[in-house]
C-alpha cells in the first residue's frame, strides 16, 4: 500500500504540473484572441503570418491533448492525451495494492504527462516567446 501511495503521489504531481501547463496554454489562446480582436487588420504582414502560425500551433497542441473540435458528434480521438490517460483513477482511487500492470500503466501516465509538459514548455520558450515579442513591437493601440 505504501508503494501504491508513492506511485499515486508521483502521478498526481505529474497531473498537477500538466494541468498548470494546460492552463497556461488556455491563457495564451485568450491573449491571442484579444490581440486578434484589438489589432484587427491594421498590423504588419509579419505579425499576420506569425498569428496564423501561432493559431496553428495552439490548435496542434489542443488536438494532441483534447479532441479535434472540427469533428462533430461523439468521437474519441485515440491519440489524444485525455483518452490515453483515462485509467488514472484506477491507480489513484484503488483501495488495494497496485498490480504490476497498474504500476506499468502508472509509469506510462507519468511519462505521457511529462512528455506533454516538455512539448508545452518548448512552445512557450520558442513560438510563444517569438509571437509575444512581435506583438509587443507592433505597439497595438487600445484606443482609437
Amino acid at each position: 500500500m505504501k508503494r501504491k501511495q508513492e506511485k499515486a503521489d508521483q502521478l498526481m504531481e505529474s497531473l498537477t504540473a500538466l494541468n498548470e501547463s494546460l492552463s497556461s496554454v488556455r491563457k495564451c489562446k485568450e491573449s491571442y484572441e484579444l490581440v486578434k480582436k484589438l489589432a484587427g487588420e491594421e498590423v504588419s504582414e509579419e505579425l499576420q503570418e506569425a498569428s496564423e502560425t501561432m493559431k496553428e500551433e495552439m490548435d496542434r497542441i489542443s488536438k494532441l491533448v483534447f479532441r479535434d473540435d472540427s469533428i462533430q458528434g461523439i468521437y474519441n480521438q485515440p491519440e489524444a492525451l485525455y483518452v490515453k490517460m483515462r485509467g488514472t483513477y484506477g491507480i489513484t482511487g484503488a483501495d488495494n495494492p497496485l498490480t504490476e500492470n497498474q504500476l506499468q500503466k502508472c509509469e506510462q501516465y507519468i511519462s505521457l504527462a511529462n512528455e506533454t509538459i516538455v512539448l508545452i514548455d518548448h512552445f512557450f520558450e520558442n513560438e510563444w516567446k517569438n509571437y509575444s515579442e512581435l506583438v509587443t513591437a507592433e505597439q497595438i493601440s487600445l484606443i482609437e
